[in-house]
């Protein structure tokens, strides 16, 4: 049994959520429980996390599926603006937020942790000139990688994990992070994927033959799609496994259900079946394209944001919305996207205000929340969300409205 097929036969054995396992080694043990076990101090008691990492946003896409959703997003028309700050080394990739409403933000040279009234817990200068993306463990360490390649990470209170230099190619178009059922981390850079452990070892790492636009984890396995839209299994320490293909090139990905993946092409939304082994069609899209963004609030019922700022939901017709400002204008840019369970729609683009979409109600905007390039727009605590600009201007919306913090101070 592998490692990644051994972590994964113990994590069907757990609790659903927040498993726990804790492996003590005596110091007159001769073998250990595990591989990751025999390098443990021997007189010392070792705790090791499993499962997924608790929090809202733990990741690129929020969760393991890449499913840009929230729970519940509570009355739309509530929705307001319940602080703002700015962080002063700007924001480069997606924010996270943990299980207590913690907001994680990486940016040039430093990262923040913010608490969820918006009050900053530490700011740390790093090593670090650009973020490609973030990433919680399931021991709540918050992971960063960076545009050279380094992996680095700190613990909820900001002490030091781990920091380690991947072999990065000299160029690149696609970058990921994704937490591994055992603990460990996945990146990606490129062809190349590191399987990296809980405390920074290098653990695997192989090469597909084209860039991987999306990891994922869904029904227990680690799922590669690369640019070409192939699909491949990868345990941690056989070579990947190919289980198919969408049959064309994939601008997104995310997990309809524990056996279904979406993959966007450009005139269409494609559902891959991993028991079938097959794609099928599941939406085409006329003249007026689709941004490549995915949303799954409910399983089988995906939402796609068109260029034009109109919403789309595979399962029925476009909704009959009134026309927004900014229709028939030049497409959206840097646009994000989240839906919730309850029905509602949350978007943002470059230059426009965030709107909000809900079924039998016109779209609403909220004009004070915009900005020139948004970088992230994830679900927060209680039916909240978080957005941030690149800039480093953050902005907590929720049901209700009161005051907070404003600019960080100089």
């Amino acid at each position: 049994m592998t490692l990644m097929q051994s972590a994964i036969s113990r994590r069907s054995r757990a609790p659903a959520r927040g498993w726990l396992a804790a492996v003590a080694c005596a110091a007159a043990c001769g073998t250990s429980l595990t591989s990751l076990a025999a390098d443990l101090p021997a007189t010392l008691p070792h705790v090791l996390f499993r499962g997924p990492p608790a929090g809202p946003a733990a990741m690129p896409g929020g969760d393991w599926s890449r499913a840009n959703r929230s729970d519940t997003l509570a009355d739309a028309a509530a929705l307001g603006i319940v602080w703002q700050r700015r962080v002063s080394a700007g924001v480069s990739c997606n924010l996270l937020v943990d299980a207590q409403g913690r907001l994680f933000v990486a940016g040039s040279g430093h990262v923040t942790e913010l608490g969820f009234d918006g009050r900053v817990a530490y700011r740390k200068t790093v090593e670090l000139s650009e973020c490609l993306a973030a990433a919680l463990l399931a021991d709540g360490s918050r992971v960063v990688l960076g545009a050279e390649g380094r992996l680095s990470a700190w613990s909820p209170r900001g002490g030091g994990r781990f920091d380690l230099a991947l072999d990065a190619p000299a160029r690149f178009s696609h970058s990921s992070l994704l937490p591994l059922p055992d603990g460990g981390v996945l990146a990606s850079l490129g062809s190349r994927i590191f399987d990296v452990g809980p405390d920074g070892e290098l653990r695997a790492h192989a090469q597909l033959g084209h860039d991987v636009a999306e990891s994922l984890v869904i029904g227990e396995r680690v799922v590669l799609v690369d640019a070409l839209g192939q699909i491949n299994e990868w345990n941690g320490r056989s070579p990947p496994r190919r289980r198919g293909s969408f049959g064309t090139s994939v601008a997104a990905v995310a997990a309809s259900d524990p056996s279904t993946l979406i993959g966007l092409a450009s005139r269409a939304a494609l559902a891959f079946s991993l028991e079938e082994g097959e794609p099928r069609p599941l939406f085409a899209f006329d003249r007026t394209g689709v941004l490549p963004l995915i949303s799954v609030p409910v399983p089988g019922h995906p939402v796609f944001l068109r260029t034009d700022g109109s919403v789309e939901h595979a399962s029925s017709a476009p909704l009959a919305l009134p026309a927004r400002a900014g229709t028939g204008l030049e497409p959206l840019r840097d646009a994000q996207l989240v839906a919730s369970g309850d029905g509602v729609v949350v978007w943002v683009a470059a230059n426009l205000p965030l709107e909000v979409v809900s079924d039998g109600q016109p779209p609403r905007t909220l004009p004070d929340v915009v900005c020139a390039q948004p970088v992230s727009l994830v679900p927060a605590l209680a039916g909240h969300l978080v957005l941030a600009c690149k800039t480093g201007q953050l902005w907590l919306i929720g049901p209700t409205a009161r005051e907070g913090p404003g600019t960080d101070p100089p």
